[in-house]
C-alpha cells in the first residue's frame, strides 16, 4: 500500500532527470503501482515454496513454477494489446496472485498443520491496517503540501508506518507482538 501511495515520489527521486521527462515519470509510476500490488503475492509465493521444500516436496513448487512461467508468457503476449506497457506489469502481477493462491491451497490440502482460516484471519487484520494506513497517507497527501519530493516521501512514509503500527497493535496482529518481543529481548 505504501509503495503504491508514493510511487510518483519514488520514480521522481530515482529517475526524473535528463531525458527522463514527466511523461516517462507518469508511465513508470503506473507500472510501479501495478507491480507494488503484486509484491505481496510474490513474497507469499516465495515463502510458501520454501515451506514445501522444508517438507521435502519439490514437485509441487516446480509444477507451479512451470504453470507460472507459461501463464506469464501467455499474459505478456496478450495483455499489452489491451493495456499497452501496463499490460506487462498486470501480467506479472496476475501470475503472482494466481500462483501464490494456488500454492497456498495446495499447501493446506497436502499438510494438516496448515490452517488457512488462521492465515486469512490475520491477513484480514493486516489488510485492514493497510487500508487505514492508505487512508492516512491519502489525507496527508491532500492536506499537507510539501514541494520537496524527498521530504514529502520521508514524512509520508513515517506517518504511514506509525499509523500502520498503531492499528496493527490495536487489532492485535500476532506478528507485531512478535516483533516487539524480539526488540525488547535485544535491549536486555
Amino acid at each position: 500500500c505504501g509503495l503504491w501511495c508514493f510511487r510518483s515520489e519514488v520514480v521522481e527521486i530515482a529517475f526524473a532527470r535528463g531525458a527522463f521527462d514527466n511523461n516517462a515519470v507518469d508511465v513508470t509510476k503506473d507500472i510501479l503501482g501495478i507491480y507494488s500490488i503484486g509484491l505481496i503475492f510474490m513474497a507469499i509465493r516465495d515463502v510458501v515454496t520454501k515451506v514445501f521444500y522444508s517438507v521435502n516436496d519439490t514437485k509441487t513448487p516446480a509444477i507451479n513454477a512451470t504453470i507460472g512461467v507459461l501463464l506469464n508468457i501467455i499474459l505478456n503476449v496478450t495483455l499489452p494489446f489491451i493495456w499497452g506497457v501496463n499490460g506487462l506489469a498486470i501480467a506479472t502481477t496476475l501470475t503472482a496472485i494466481i500462483i501464490s493462491t494456488r500454492l497456498l491451497f495446495q499447501l493446506s490440502k497436502k499438510n494438516d498443520f496448515v490452517e488457512l482460516t488462521i492465515l486469512f484471519k490475520n491477513l484480514g487484520k493486516i489488510l485492514l491496517a493497510s487500508l487505514v494506513m492508505f487512508a492516512a497517507i491519502l489525507i496527508f497527501n491532500k492536506c499537507l503540501i510539501v514541494e520537496n519530493t524527498i521530504i514529502r516521501l520521508l514524512i509520508g512514509t513515517s506517518i504511514g508506518a506509525i499509523v500502520y503500527f498503531l492499528v496493527a497493535m490495536i487489532l492485535r496482529i500476532p506478528i507485531m507482538h512478535n516483533i516487539i518481543n524480539m526488540l525488547l529481548k535485544r535491549e536486555k
